[in-house]
């Protein structure tokens, strides 16, 4: 009898310490360096706030055990040689420019139709409904979402024209860098996009192969184009969509209690990193101001008339830059916080 006690005593205590230890998700032991790549410049504008409010986030929710090695500025390419990188593991993630996002996303392409949203609260009110929508898609192409977050709301500079009459599209020579949807939305209003890739635009407008382009504020700044342009444009003709990923292997390899509690801490960083990057694009736009660019703003008749022309690219391109029922999803959810308003 005394025996059979001790042997489960003996075996009550085994059982014991893999319970009471709390790390039988596997943590226990578990440390990894994660190696991300991004566009951004250290130091500038989102770079910023993936050093103050993600990276000590992610460290708190995995007990210090994930190390994030950030390659800045493009050290590993442009966001299409950062994707390929992930996806032959040279890369655990990256921050996404707009234009990234639907490159590795591309349905999230739905978010940058023109003059879809009005606001930031618009925006933030879509991305809360959407993000479980757009999760499992990011999944079905094998990433995860760290955060969505912003690029801005995109605008347009120029070296030449104010931007002021809608005959001005037609005139200029846009840059167009965002990809197919953008080329798309400036055909649309009249222009004729010069395509160029990403890394290649700073130096078009510089060289004037170009004169106009749109763009997050933070890009004329940390560009240094402010010397060229002259105009600016605040006419929010779209919002773009910016996206921190992980490859969904790597995601998978971390131990399920660090997820589950960086998941619990996911909307947080969202929302402080949105409104501290809004609030360093709006420091930069008054830093170009000041600097003697010139910001000039459309009648409301011209800018009726732009956003009906832009408008048609919506349906035109539904089904193929994204699913229409995407589209019809956030304008239900619009509709709904518009009559709440």
């Amino acid at each position: 009898m005394k025996t059979k006690a001790c042997f489960i005593l003996v075996s009550l205590l085994i059982a014991l310490s893999f319970v009471g230890s709390g790390l039988c998700s596997g943590a226990e032991g578990w440390s990894e360096t994660y190696k991300v790549g991004t566009i951004a410049p250290k130091g500038i504008a989102w770079a910023l706030q993936m050093d103050r409010i993600v990276f000590p986030e992610v460290a708190k929710a995995t007990d210090g055990n994930l190390v994030i090695k950030v390659y800045w500025g493009g050290v590993m390419g442009d966001d299409e040689a950062i994707i390929k990188k992930m996806r032959i593991g040279q890369l655990h993630g990256a921050g996404m420019s707009g234009y990234g996002c639907t490159l590795a996303i591309p349905e999230m392409a739905v978010m940058q139709l023109p003059f879809l949203f009005n606001n930031w609260q618009e925006v933030d009110y879509v991305k809360e409904k959407m993000a479980p929508i757009f999760d499992e898609i990011t999944r079905d192409h094998d990433y995860m979402v760290i955060a969505y977050i912003d690029q801005d709301f995109d605008v347009f500079f120029s070296s030449k024209y104010d931007m002021t009459k809608v005959e001005e599209f037609a005139q200029a020579k846009i840059i167009s860098w965002s990809g197919a949807l953008e080329g798309e939305v400036l055909q649309a209003i009249g222009a004729h996009p010069i395509p160029v890739s990403m890394t290649e635009a700073p130096t078009s407008i510089r060289q004037g192969i170009g004169d106009t382009i749109i763009a997050p504020k933070a890009w004329a700044v940390g560009t240094q184009l402010y010397s060229i342009l002259k105009y600016v444009s605040p006419l929010n003709i779209r919002y773009s969509p910016a996206v921190m990923l992980l490859t969904w292997e790597a995601y998978e390899q971390m131990p399920q209690d660090y997820r589950d509690r960086f998941m619990a801490v996911r909307p947080k960083i969202m929302r402080d990193f949105c409104l501290a990057a809004r609030e360093d694009n709006e420091k930069c736009l008054n830093a170009l101001l000041e600097y003697g660019i010139k910001q000039r703003e459309m009648s409301p008749e011209e800018k009726a008339k732009l956003e009906s022309m832009a408008h048609t690219v919506w349906e035109d391109q539904a089904g193929q830059q994204y699913p229409a029922e995407l589209l019809e999803q956030i304008q239900d959810h619009l509709e709904e916080f518009r009559s709440n308003k």
